[in-house]
Protein backbone atom coordinates (compact mmCIF):
# COMPACT_ATOMS: atom_id res chain seq x y z
CA UNK A 1 0.00 0.00 0.00
CA UNK A 2 2.76 2.60 -1.13
CA UNK A 3 3.38 4.76 -3.80
CA UNK A 4 6.73 4.18 -2.94
CA UNK A 5 9.47 2.96 -0.93
CA UNK A 6 8.31 4.32 2.86
CA UNK A 7 5.75 6.60 0.92
CA UNK A 8 2.26 5.60 1.59
CA UNK A 9 -0.72 6.26 -0.32
CA UNK A 10 -2.92 9.51 0.51
CA UNK A 11 -5.43 6.88 0.38
CA UNK A 12 -5.64 2.85 0.48
CA UNK A 13 -5.52 1.61 -2.70
CA UNK A 14 -4.81 4.48 -4.19
CA UNK A 15 -7.78 5.89 -3.80
CA UNK A 16 -7.60 9.54 -1.99
CA UNK A 17 -7.66 12.57 -4.21
CA UNK A 18 -3.78 13.16 -4.52
CA UNK A 19 -2.67 9.96 -5.57
CA UNK A 20 -3.66 10.69 -8.98
CA UNK A 21 -5.02 13.02 -11.76
CA UNK A 22 -9.03 13.23 -11.15
CA UNK A 23 -9.53 13.16 -14.54
CA UNK A 24 -9.30 9.85 -16.06
CA UNK A 25 -7.20 9.42 -19.66
CA UNK A 26 -10.15 7.20 -20.41
CA UNK A 27 -13.45 4.79 -19.94
CA UNK A 28 -13.22 1.78 -21.77
CA UNK A 29 -14.40 -1.57 -21.25
CA UNK A 30 -11.81 -4.09 -20.66
CA UNK A 31 -11.61 -6.74 -23.90
CA UNK A 32 -10.11 -9.81 -22.45
CA UNK A 33 -10.42 -13.50 -22.24
CA UNK A 34 -8.90 -15.69 -19.63
CA UNK A 35 -5.25 -16.35 -20.45
CA UNK A 36 -5.19 -13.23 -22.55
CA UNK A 37 -4.48 -9.73 -23.21
CA UNK A 38 -5.84 -6.61 -22.52
CA UNK A 39 -4.74 -3.19 -24.32
CA UNK A 40 -4.32 0.67 -22.86
CA UNK A 41 -3.30 3.07 -25.56
CA UNK A 42 -1.27 5.65 -23.61
CA UNK A 43 0.60 7.34 -26.29
CA UNK A 44 -0.22 11.26 -25.55
CA UNK A 45 1.15 10.44 -22.02
CA UNK A 46 4.41 8.59 -22.94
CA UNK A 47 5.04 11.71 -25.66
CA UNK A 48 4.81 13.85 -22.52
CA UNK A 49 7.16 11.89 -20.80
CA UNK A 50 9.98 11.98 -23.15
CA UNK A 51 9.34 15.43 -23.53
CA UNK A 52 9.14 16.07 -20.23
CA UNK A 53 10.53 13.07 -18.31
CA UNK A 54 10.09 15.02 -14.61
CA UNK A 55 6.17 14.31 -15.14
CA UNK A 56 6.56 10.30 -15.49
CA UNK A 57 4.46 9.31 -12.11
CA UNK A 58 3.04 6.00 -14.06
CA UNK A 59 -0.07 5.30 -14.63
CA UNK A 60 -3.09 3.76 -12.73
CA UNK A 61 -5.94 1.65 -14.01
CA UNK A 62 -8.98 1.92 -11.18
CA UNK A 63 -12.18 -0.14 -11.67
CA UNK A 64 -15.95 1.34 -11.72
CA UNK A 65 -18.60 -1.04 -11.86
CA UNK A 66 -22.12 -1.19 -10.09
CA UNK A 67 -22.04 -4.87 -10.23
CA UNK A 68 -19.59 -7.13 -8.75
CA UNK A 69 -17.59 -8.41 -11.15
CA UNK A 70 -14.02 -9.53 -10.89
CA UNK A 71 -10.82 -9.19 -13.58
CA UNK A 72 -7.54 -10.73 -12.74
CA UNK A 73 -4.06 -8.93 -13.66
CA UNK A 74 -0.51 -9.71 -13.51
CA UNK A 75 1.53 -7.20 -11.69
CA UNK A 76 5.21 -6.41 -12.66
CA UNK A 77 6.52 -8.18 -9.65
CA UNK A 78 4.24 -11.66 -10.96
CA UNK A 79 6.57 -14.78 -10.74
CA UNK A 80 5.34 -15.84 -13.97
CA UNK A 81 7.21 -13.33 -16.55
CA UNK A 82 5.26 -14.20 -19.25
CA UNK A 83 2.02 -12.55 -17.43
CA UNK A 84 3.98 -9.31 -16.64
CA UNK A 85 2.60 -6.11 -18.06
CA UNK A 86 4.63 -4.33 -20.62
CA UNK A 87 4.96 -1.10 -22.33
CA UNK A 88 5.04 -1.04 -26.88
CA UNK A 89 6.10 2.08 -28.19
CA UNK A 90 5.69 2.96 -31.71
CA UNK A 91 7.91 5.34 -32.87
CA UNK A 92 6.93 7.51 -35.64
CA UNK A 93 9.72 9.55 -37.90
CA UNK A 94 9.66 13.32 -39.02
CA UNK A 95 8.97 12.44 -42.81
CA UNK A 96 5.97 11.14 -43.92
CA UNK A 97 6.07 7.39 -44.58
CA UNK A 98 3.20 4.56 -45.21
CA UNK A 99 3.32 2.93 -42.07
CA UNK A 100 4.68 3.52 -38.74
CA UNK A 101 7.59 1.75 -37.74
CA UNK A 102 7.30 -0.65 -34.35
CA UNK A 103 9.60 -0.58 -31.30
CA UNK A 104 7.96 -2.93 -28.83
CA UNK A 105 10.03 -3.47 -25.09
CA UNK A 106 8.48 -6.05 -23.81
CA UNK A 107 9.47 -6.26 -20.48
CA UNK A 108 8.69 -2.97 -19.20
CA UNK A 109 7.26 -2.82 -15.37
CA UNK A 110 4.99 -0.48 -13.96
CA UNK A 111 5.39 2.33 -11.48
CA UNK A 112 4.31 5.62 -9.81
CA UNK A 113 7.97 6.89 -9.45
CA UNK A 114 8.93 9.36 -11.46
CA UNK A 115 11.53 8.11 -14.18
CA UNK A 116 13.78 10.02 -16.46
CA UNK A 117 13.57 9.20 -19.82
CA UNK A 118 16.86 9.41 -21.48
CA UNK A 119 15.54 8.39 -24.92
CA UNK A 120 11.67 7.80 -26.95
CA UNK A 121 11.59 4.57 -26.11
CA UNK A 122 9.93 2.82 -23.09
CA UNK A 123 9.21 4.52 -19.73
CA UNK A 124 8.27 2.38 -16.88
CA UNK A 125 4.05 2.48 -15.82
CA UNK A 126 2.72 2.22 -12.51
CA UNK A 127 2.89 -1.37 -10.27
CA UNK A 128 -0.88 -2.88 -9.98
CA UNK A 129 -1.01 -4.12 -6.48
CA UNK A 130 -3.43 -5.96 -4.66
CA UNK A 131 -4.93 -2.99 -2.81
CA UNK A 132 -5.42 -1.44 -6.48
CA UNK A 133 -9.28 -1.50 -7.07
CA UNK A 134 -8.66 -0.92 -10.82
CA UNK A 135 -11.31 -0.35 -13.69
CA UNK A 136 -11.40 0.47 -17.36
CA UNK A 137 -10.75 4.10 -16.46
CA UNK A 138 -7.10 5.12 -16.49
CA UNK A 139 -6.20 7.56 -14.27
CA UNK A 140 -2.53 8.84 -14.66
CA UNK A 141 -1.22 10.95 -12.92
CA UNK A 142 -0.08 13.64 -15.84
CA UNK A 143 -2.10 13.31 -19.14
CA UNK A 144 -1.75 10.94 -21.28
CA UNK A 145 -1.05 8.53 -24.54
CA UNK A 146 1.60 4.58 -26.10
CA UNK A 147 0.28 1.27 -26.01
CA UNK A 148 -0.11 -0.02 -22.42
CA UNK A 149 -1.01 -4.22 -22.13
CA UNK A 150 -1.66 -5.59 -18.80
CA UNK A 151 -1.67 -9.40 -19.15
CA UNK A 152 -4.88 -11.25 -17.84
CA UNK A 153 -3.24 -13.41 -14.61
CA UNK A 154 -4.72 -14.84 -11.13
CA UNK A 155 -3.26 -11.96 -9.27
CA UNK A 156 -4.78 -8.31 -8.64
CA UNK A 157 -8.49 -7.98 -8.80
CA UNK A 158 -9.92 -5.04 -11.21
CA UNK A 159 -13.57 -4.25 -11.87
CA UNK A 160 -14.29 -3.77 -15.32
CA UNK A 161 -16.79 -1.03 -16.14
CA UNK A 162 -20.04 -2.58 -17.87
CA UNK A 163 -21.60 0.78 -18.12
CA UNK A 164 -18.51 2.20 -20.70
CA UNK A 165 -19.88 4.67 -22.73
CA UNK A 166 -20.62 3.63 -26.08
CA UNK A 167 -18.15 6.05 -27.62
CA UNK A 168 -15.29 3.73 -26.67
CA UNK A 169 -13.04 3.79 -29.59
CA UNK A 170 -11.49 0.60 -28.93
CA UNK A 171 -8.39 2.82 -27.20
CA UNK A 172 -7.17 6.25 -28.10
CA UNK A 173 -4.59 6.53 -31.03
CA UNK A 174 -1.13 8.03 -31.48
CA UNK A 175 -0.97 11.82 -31.65
CA UNK A 176 -1.08 13.20 -35.30
CA UNK A 177 1.32 12.11 -37.56
CA UNK A 178 2.08 13.19 -41.37
CA UNK A 179 -0.13 12.57 -44.20
CA UNK A 180 0.18 9.66 -46.64
CA UNK A 181 1.35 11.24 -50.33
CA UNK A 182 -2.12 11.23 -52.20
CA UNK A 183 -2.31 9.63 -55.61
CA UNK A 184 -3.28 11.90 -58.13
CA UNK A 185 -6.80 11.17 -59.24
CA UNK A 186 -7.76 12.26 -63.00
CA UNK A 187 -10.59 15.89 -62.55
CA UNK A 188 -11.32 14.66 -59.00
CA UNK A 189 -11.18 17.37 -56.59
CA UNK A 190 -12.07 17.21 -52.73
CA UNK A 191 -12.46 21.07 -51.16
CA UNK A 192 -14.53 22.25 -47.98
CA UNK A 193 -17.44 24.24 -49.43
CA UNK A 194 -18.81 25.26 -45.96
CA UNK A 195 -18.56 24.94 -42.14
CA UNK A 196 -21.37 25.54 -40.35
CA UNK A 197 -22.09 25.96 -36.20
CA UNK A 198 -24.34 23.59 -35.19
CA UNK A 199 -23.72 23.28 -31.13
CA UNK A 200 -22.10 21.40 -28.94
CA UNK A 201 -20.88 17.96 -29.82
CA UNK A 202 -22.63 16.98 -33.14
CA UNK A 203 -21.94 12.88 -33.28
CA UNK A 204 -24.01 11.32 -35.60
CA UNK A 205 -25.02 12.77 -39.65
CA UNK A 206 -27.43 11.39 -42.33
CA UNK A 207 -27.29 12.84 -45.64
CA UNK A 208 -31.10 14.15 -46.95
CA UNK A 209 -32.36 15.77 -49.57
CA UNK A 210 -31.49 19.71 -49.22
CA UNK A 211 -28.71 19.21 -46.95
CA UNK A 212 -28.13 17.02 -43.34
CA UNK A 213 -29.42 15.80 -40.39
CA UNK A 214 -27.22 15.92 -37.78
CA UNK A 215 -27.56 14.22 -34.25
CA UNK A 216 -26.56 16.70 -31.13
CA UNK A 217 -25.16 14.59 -28.24
CA UNK A 218 -25.19 17.00 -25.37
CA UNK A 219 -28.93 18.55 -26.25
CA UNK A 220 -30.53 14.75 -27.44
CA UNK A 221 -31.81 17.77 -30.58
CA UNK A 222 -31.65 17.32 -34.11
CA UNK A 223 -29.84 20.09 -36.36
CA UNK A 224 -31.13 20.22 -39.92
CA UNK A 225 -28.85 21.68 -41.83
CA UNK A 226 -29.46 22.89 -46.00
CA UNK A 227 -26.95 23.01 -48.28
CA UNK A 228 -27.00 26.85 -48.27
CA UNK A 229 -26.28 27.38 -44.74
CA UNK A 230 -29.49 27.36 -42.90
CA UNK A 231 -29.40 26.00 -40.02
CA UNK A 232 -32.92 24.93 -37.41
CA UNK A 233 -32.93 23.16 -34.45
CA UNK A 234 -35.76 19.75 -33.11
CA UNK A 235 -35.90 19.31 -29.76
CA UNK A 236 -36.50 15.64 -28.93
CA UNK A 237 -37.59 13.42 -25.92
CA UNK A 238 -34.32 10.99 -25.93
CA UNK A 239 -31.79 11.85 -23.79
CA UNK A 240 -28.36 11.92 -25.18
CA UNK A 241 -27.51 11.29 -28.87
CA UNK A 242 -25.64 8.85 -31.35
CA UNK A 243 -25.92 7.84 -34.86
CA UNK A 244 -28.75 9.50 -36.62
CA UNK A 245 -30.59 7.83 -40.52
CA UNK A 246 -32.43 8.85 -43.09
CA UNK A 247 -35.35 6.96 -44.71
CA UNK A 248 -38.21 7.57 -46.51
CA UNK A 249 -38.65 11.01 -45.50
CA UNK A 250 -38.34 10.87 -42.18
CA UNK A 251 -35.03 11.08 -39.58
CA UNK A 252 -34.42 8.45 -36.47
CA UNK A 253 -32.24 9.78 -33.72
CA UNK A 254 -30.59 7.05 -31.75
CA UNK A 255 -30.39 8.48 -27.74
CA UNK A 256 -27.90 6.73 -26.26
CA UNK A 257 -28.88 6.84 -22.73
CA UNK A 258 -32.62 6.74 -22.88
CA UNK A 259 -32.86 3.65 -24.84
CA UNK A 260 -34.88 4.78 -27.47
CA UNK A 261 -35.41 6.41 -31.42
CA UNK A 262 -36.79 9.66 -31.85
CA UNK A 263 -38.64 9.61 -35.07
CA UNK A 264 -38.42 13.10 -36.55
CA UNK A 265 -40.39 15.05 -39.65
CA UNK A 266 -37.60 16.53 -40.90
CA UNK A 267 -39.91 18.97 -42.94
CA UNK A 268 -42.48 19.57 -40.92
CA UNK A 269 -39.44 19.91 -38.04
CA UNK A 270 -41.28 17.71 -35.18
CA UNK A 271 -40.98 14.36 -33.52
CA UNK A 272 -43.47 11.96 -34.17
CA UNK A 273 -42.79 9.00 -32.74
CA UNK A 274 -40.60 7.23 -30.15
CA UNK A 275 -39.26 3.20 -30.96
CA UNK A 276 -37.81 1.22 -27.31
CA UNK A 277 -34.75 -0.07 -28.46
CA UNK A 278 -32.14 -1.88 -25.92
CA UNK A 279 -29.02 -0.89 -23.65
CA UNK A 280 -26.67 2.20 -24.74
CA UNK A 281 -27.54 2.27 -28.34
CA UNK A 282 -24.46 3.40 -31.11
CA UNK A 283 -24.59 3.10 -34.76
CA UNK A 284 -27.81 2.49 -36.73
CA UNK A 285 -28.55 2.08 -40.62
CA UNK A 286 -31.72 1.41 -42.72
CA UNK A 287 -32.58 -0.21 -45.96
CA UNK A 288 -35.55 1.20 -46.71
CA UNK A 289 -37.77 -1.54 -45.18
CA UNK A 290 -35.52 -1.93 -41.65
CA UNK A 291 -33.90 0.22 -39.25
CA UNK A 292 -30.97 -1.77 -37.27
CA UNK A 293 -29.55 -0.37 -33.85
CA UNK A 294 -26.51 -1.67 -32.46
CA UNK A 295 -27.26 -1.83 -28.62
CA UNK A 296 -23.56 -1.74 -26.96
CA UNK A 297 -24.85 -2.49 -23.42
CA UNK A 298 -26.58 -5.45 -23.69
CA UNK A 299 -25.06 -6.66 -26.84
CA UNK A 300 -28.36 -7.00 -28.92
CA UNK A 301 -29.62 -5.86 -32.13
CA UNK A 302 -32.90 -4.09 -32.60
CA UNK A 303 -34.62 -4.44 -36.20
CA UNK A 304 -37.23 -2.35 -36.68
CA UNK A 305 -39.98 -2.17 -38.96
CA UNK A 306 -40.30 1.44 -40.66
CA UNK A 307 -43.16 0.98 -42.10
CA UNK A 308 -45.04 0.43 -38.69
CA UNK A 309 -42.33 2.32 -36.66
CA UNK A 310 -42.41 -1.30 -34.52
CA UNK A 311 -39.60 -3.24 -33.03
CA UNK A 312 -39.63 -6.98 -34.91
CA UNK A 313 -37.07 -8.64 -33.23
CA UNK A 314 -34.18 -8.26 -30.57
CA UNK A 315 -31.01 -10.50 -30.99
CA UNK A 316 -28.07 -11.04 -28.57
CA UNK A 317 -25.00 -10.80 -30.84
CA UNK A 318 -21.38 -10.64 -29.55
CA UNK A 319 -20.52 -8.19 -26.98
CA UNK A 320 -19.29 -4.15 -28.40
CA UNK A 321 -21.45 -3.85 -30.86
CA UNK A 322 -20.17 -0.43 -32.55
CA UNK A 323 -21.74 1.07 -35.89
CA UNK A 324 -23.78 -0.33 -38.39
CA UNK A 325 -24.27 -0.49 -42.59
CA UNK A 326 -27.38 -1.96 -44.57
CA UNK A 327 -27.69 -3.35 -47.70
CA UNK A 328 -31.30 -4.92 -48.91
CA UNK A 329 -31.70 -7.76 -47.43
CA UNK A 330 -29.02 -7.62 -44.21
CA UNK A 331 -27.48 -5.48 -41.77
CA UNK A 332 -23.27 -5.52 -40.85
CA UNK A 333 -22.29 -4.56 -37.43
CA UNK A 334 -19.07 -3.95 -36.44
CA UNK A 335 -17.53 -5.37 -32.67
CA UNK A 336 -14.24 -2.88 -31.63
CA UNK A 337 -12.88 -6.60 -30.94
CA UNK A 338 -12.48 -7.24 -34.56
CA UNK A 339 -15.51 -9.18 -35.69
CA UNK A 340 -18.57 -8.44 -38.26
CA UNK A 341 -22.04 -9.38 -37.61
CA UNK A 342 -24.30 -10.29 -40.00
CA UNK A 343 -27.94 -9.79 -39.49
CA UNK A 344 -31.15 -10.70 -41.63
CA UNK A 345 -34.40 -8.15 -42.23
CA UNK A 346 -35.93 -10.51 -39.64
CA UNK A 347 -33.37 -10.36 -37.06
CA UNK A 348 -31.44 -13.67 -37.58
CA UNK A 349 -28.23 -14.04 -36.95
CA UNK A 350 -26.95 -15.04 -40.75
CA UNK A 351 -22.91 -15.16 -40.29
CA UNK A 352 -20.40 -13.65 -38.47
CA UNK A 353 -16.79 -12.78 -39.73
CA UNK A 354 -13.77 -12.04 -38.36
CA UNK A 355 -11.54 -12.07 -36.10
CA UNK A 356 -9.80 -9.07 -38.38
CA UNK A 357 -6.58 -8.47 -38.58
CA UNK A 358 -5.44 -6.81 -35.40
CA UNK A 359 -8.50 -7.69 -33.67
CA UNK A 360 -10.10 -4.14 -34.59
CA UNK A 361 -12.73 -3.44 -36.29
CA UNK A 362 -15.08 0.26 -35.96
CA UNK A 363 -16.34 2.22 -39.15
CA UNK A 364 -18.35 0.34 -41.94
CA UNK A 365 -19.78 0.95 -45.52
CA UNK A 366 -21.18 -1.55 -48.14
CA UNK A 367 -20.91 -1.43 -51.57
CA UNK A 368 -24.02 -3.70 -53.02
CA UNK A 369 -23.37 -3.65 -56.13
CA UNK A 370 -20.04 -5.07 -55.88
CA UNK A 371 -20.26 -7.21 -53.29
CA UNK A 372 -17.90 -5.09 -50.97
CA UNK A 373 -17.84 -4.88 -47.45
CA UNK A 374 -15.65 -1.80 -46.02
CA UNK A 375 -14.19 -2.16 -42.39
CA UNK A 376 -12.37 0.53 -40.70
CA UNK A 377 -9.09 -1.11 -38.76
CA UNK A 378 -8.07 1.97 -36.54
CA UNK A 379 -5.07 0.29 -35.02
CA UNK A 380 -3.18 -1.35 -38.68
CA UNK A 381 -4.21 2.21 -40.06
CA UNK A 382 -5.59 0.63 -42.87
CA UNK A 383 -9.62 -0.16 -44.53
CA UNK A 384 -10.06 -3.62 -45.13
CA UNK A 385 -12.60 -4.60 -48.30
CA UNK A 386 -14.44 -7.77 -47.94
CA UNK A 387 -16.61 -9.89 -49.40
CA UNK A 388 -19.94 -9.13 -48.03
CA UNK A 389 -21.06 -12.68 -48.49
CA UNK A 390 -18.11 -14.45 -47.23
CA UNK A 391 -16.12 -12.55 -45.27
CA UNK A 392 -12.92 -12.77 -47.54
CA UNK A 393 -10.73 -10.41 -47.20
CA UNK A 394 -9.92 -8.85 -50.87
CA UNK A 395 -8.13 -6.06 -50.35
CA UNK A 396 -5.92 -4.41 -47.53
CA UNK A 397 -5.74 -0.01 -48.32
CA UNK A 398 -2.87 1.19 -45.85
CA UNK A 399 -4.04 4.87 -45.07
CA UNK A 400 -1.30 5.05 -41.98
CA UNK A 401 -0.38 7.31 -40.38
CA UNK A 402 -4.02 8.22 -40.86
CA UNK A 403 -6.36 6.69 -38.40
CA UNK A 404 -9.71 5.55 -40.05
CA UNK A 405 -12.57 5.99 -38.45
CA UNK A 406 -15.96 6.10 -39.83
CA UNK A 407 -16.89 5.25 -43.31
CA UNK A 408 -19.33 5.65 -46.25
CA UNK A 409 -19.14 4.81 -49.48
CA UNK A 410 -20.88 6.73 -52.63
CA UNK A 411 -22.21 4.63 -55.52
CA UNK A 412 -22.97 7.32 -57.90
CA UNK A 413 -19.19 8.00 -57.73
CA UNK A 414 -17.93 4.67 -56.62
CA UNK A 415 -16.01 6.38 -54.44
CA UNK A 416 -14.91 5.65 -50.71
CA UNK A 417 -14.07 8.02 -47.80
CA UNK A 418 -13.17 7.85 -44.25
CA UNK A 419 -13.05 10.48 -41.31
CA UNK A 420 -9.75 10.70 -39.45
CA UNK A 421 -10.72 11.89 -36.03
CA UNK A 422 -7.29 11.84 -34.74
CA UNK A 423 -5.59 14.07 -37.29
CA UNK A 424 -8.72 16.13 -38.40
CA UNK A 425 -8.53 14.99 -41.89
CA UNK A 426 -11.05 13.20 -44.43
CA UNK A 427 -9.69 10.60 -47.04
CA UNK A 428 -10.44 10.08 -50.18
CA UNK A 429 -10.37 6.94 -51.66
CA UNK A 430 -10.54 4.69 -55.25
CA UNK A 431 -11.48 1.24 -54.07
CA UNK A 432 -10.62 -0.72 -57.33
CA UNK A 433 -6.72 0.47 -56.94
CA UNK A 434 -7.06 1.25 -53.05
CA UNK A 435 -5.45 4.93 -53.81
CA UNK A 436 -5.63 8.04 -51.51
CA UNK A 437 -6.81 10.85 -53.81
CA UNK A 438 -7.47 13.33 -51.64
CA UNK A 439 -6.04 14.16 -48.11
CA UNK A 440 -8.09 17.13 -46.40
CA UNK A 441 -7.94 19.03 -43.39
CA UNK A 442 -11.15 19.42 -41.75
CA UNK A 443 -12.42 20.90 -38.12
CA UNK A 444 -11.33 19.82 -34.96
CA UNK A 445 -12.65 16.09 -33.99
CA UNK A 446 -11.93 13.98 -30.85
CA UNK A 447 -10.09 10.52 -31.04
CA UNK A 448 -12.43 9.81 -28.09
CA UNK A 449 -15.83 10.67 -29.54
CA UNK A 450 -15.69 12.12 -32.46
CA UNK A 451 -14.93 10.37 -36.06
CA UNK A 452 -18.55 8.61 -35.83
CA UNK A 453 -20.03 10.33 -38.31
CA UNK A 454 -19.93 10.54 -42.54
CA UNK A 455 -22.49 10.63 -45.10
CA UNK A 456 -22.54 11.52 -48.95
CA UNK A 457 -25.32 12.94 -50.80
CA UNK A 458 -27.27 10.74 -53.23
CA UNK A 459 -25.27 12.34 -56.19
CA UNK A 460 -22.19 11.30 -54.43
CA UNK A 461 -21.32 15.17 -54.74
CA UNK A 462 -21.10 16.58 -51.31
CA UNK A 463 -19.62 14.89 -48.42
CA UNK A 464 -21.44 15.33 -44.41
CA UNK A 465 -18.65 15.62 -41.32
CA UNK A 466 -19.63 16.37 -37.95
CA UNK A 467 -16.68 18.01 -35.87
CA UNK A 468 -17.15 17.00 -32.36
CA UNK A 469 -15.11 19.60 -30.63
CA UNK A 470 -15.24 22.38 -32.86
CA UNK A 471 -19.29 22.24 -32.60
CA UNK A 472 -19.73 22.08 -36.52
CA UNK A 473 -20.78 20.31 -39.52
CA UNK A 474 -17.95 20.89 -42.39
CA UNK A 475 -19.90 20.32 -46.02
CA UNK A 476 -17.20 19.36 -48.28
CA UNK A 477 -17.81 19.42 -52.25
CA UNK A 478 -16.72 16.78 -54.43
CA UNK A 479 -16.24 18.11 -57.90
CA UNK A 480 -14.97 16.42 -61.43
CA UNK A 481 -15.19 13.07 -59.81
CA UNK A 482 -16.77 10.51 -61.89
Amino acid sequence: NRSRKKVAWQKPGALGLKDADPHPLNASPVVASPGGEADFDVAAAVQKWVNNPSQNFGLIIRGKSNVNKQYSFGSSESYKQEVRPYLEVRFIPATPRPTATKTSTPTATLTLTPTPLPTATVTQLPTMTPTMTATATLLPPTPLPATFTPTVAPTNTLTPSPTATPSPTGTPLPTATPSPTVTPFPACRLRIEHTITVGSHPKGVAAWPPGALVAMQDDSGLSIVENDGQVSHIRTSGNGANAVVYSKGLGYMVHRNSANVSVIDPRGKQQIASIPVGDLPWGAAANGNRLFVANFGDRTVSVIDLATNQPVATTTIRSMPALVAAGSHRAYITHLDGYISVIGSNGAVLDTFGPLPDHSAFGVALDEAHQRLFVSNRQGREILALNSDTGEILKRISVGPNVPYALTYAPATNLLYAVDAVNNRVLGIQPERGEVFANLGISRQNADHGGQGLSASEDGGRLYVPAYDAGALDILRASGCP
